[in-house]
């Protein structure tokens, strides 16, 4: 496995998250909280936690790991139970869940202070954008939506 060492010291450590999820039928879920990573074997291990707030007012704990890897000059996400969750190549990637579709774009330019990711979810079942606004803790009060650009 290759190390993206670089990367991986604009990413360990701690940071804010702001995070909204458009639904196309209608509603939007918005959640803060906090993501930790820290080298693990040959990557990096994420962790995120916080609260949503449902449309309706009524609010959820969540929380979700992943591995992130640098294999064969690519860079690989992995899901907390260890499974593959997609291979990012330009910092886009694709996850097929049949029959939907997940498609992610990661914007890394403004580590190590800031970065974003973007998921757009399509099929039969899901219809959605997921955006999440990473920002370290004592920068800025709070991390913002809609991401910069969009």
């Amino acid at each position: 496995m290759e190390r993206q060492p670089d990367l991986w010291r604009g990413l360990d450590g701690a940071w804010r998250l702001a995070r909204e999820v458009r639904h196309a039928a209608g509603g939007t879920v918005r959640a803060e909280g906090t993501a930790r990573f820290a080298p693990e074997g040959d990557g990096l291990a994420e962790r995120e936690e916080g609260r949503a707030v449902l449309p309706g007012g009524s609010g959820m704990a969540f929380e979700q790991r992943r591995l992130w890897r640098a294999e064969g000059g690519r860079l690989t996400l992995w899901k907390g139970d260890g499974t593959l969750l997609c291979v990012l190549d330009g910092g886009e990637g694709v996850h097929g869940c049949p029959p939907d579709l997940y498609r992610v774009r990661l914007d890394l330019s403004g580590l190590p202070s800031d970065w974003s990711a973007e998921w757009r979810v399509t099929g039969p079942r899901k219809d959605y954008v997921m955006a999440t606004r990473y920002v370290r803790p004592g920068g800025q009060d709070r991390p913002t939506l809609p991401l910069p650009g969009r």
